[in-house]
């Protein structure tokens, strides 16, 4: 899959360079992998000195986890801005993940990013708990539909996978021209996805499920 570059990498002022370096990593990760990837390869993809790296980030770990928290970050904006605690879940449901599907969609890097990151030994042997900050909000409202008996009863981290997996694929999909999304089609998919995680219990009588909860 061709990386998607959405942020231009500039000589210029401290942010310019910090984004150019984080844009170079991500391209890097996703096609060569953690390890694959070296701080020299990062430094001539954002067009830098190699040292200018360590201005920003002390190690290539803090460097991955600050990319890592971008866009774990984007996403629970996506979901904050989106979450409507007084829709019922399945609605709340589809629109969020159309959402970060169309996220995705925009930039193919980000899943594949969050996929290395989340399955990789070599992160989850250095993880401080930064991957539970940041699926809090989500993590929260499936906690709220659990209760509320809308889901299965299976643990969160399942019922991510099961919700989450997908757009993966999809996006992949996409890319390599194996598919075309419509928005009729997302709307399917994201129903599909909805029905493999709820209980068929109808949902019209809305339980309010707040990220505030």
């Amino acid at each position: 899959m061709k990386a998607k570059d959405n942020m231009q990498a500039t000589r210029g002022n401290v942010k310019d360079k910090r984004k150019a370096i984080l844009n170079a990593a991500l391209s890097l990760i996703t096609s060569y992998g953690f390890h694959g990837t070296s701080m020299k390869m990062i430094a001539e993809t954002a067009h830098i000195a190699a040292g200018t790296i360590y201005v920003y980030f002390a190690n290539k770990e803090e460097m991955i986890k600050a990319l890592y928290q971008e866009i774990g970050q984007e996403v629970n904006e996506i979901i904050t801005r989106h979450h409507n605690p007084e829709l019922p879940f399945s609605q709340n449901f589809s629109a969020l993940w159309t959402e970060i599907l169309k996220c995705y969609i925009a930039d193919p890097r980000k899943p594949e990013f969050i996929s290395q990151y989340t399955y990789s030994p070599y992160i989850n042997e250095k993880d401080d708990g930064i991957k539970n900050l940041l699926l809090a909000p989500i993590h929260a409202i499936f906690e709220d539909a659990k209760k509320a008996k809308l889901v299965k009863n299976m643990p969160v981290p399942a019922l991510i996978a099961l919700s989450h997996s997908p757009i993966t694929a999809l996006v992949r999909m996409t890319g390599y021209k194996q598919l075309h999304l419509q928005e009729a089609d997302i709307k399917q998919y994201a129903l599909s996805c909805w029905d493999a995680i709820s209980i068929g219990k109808s949902d019209h009588v809305n339980p309010k499920l707040s990220l505030n909860n």
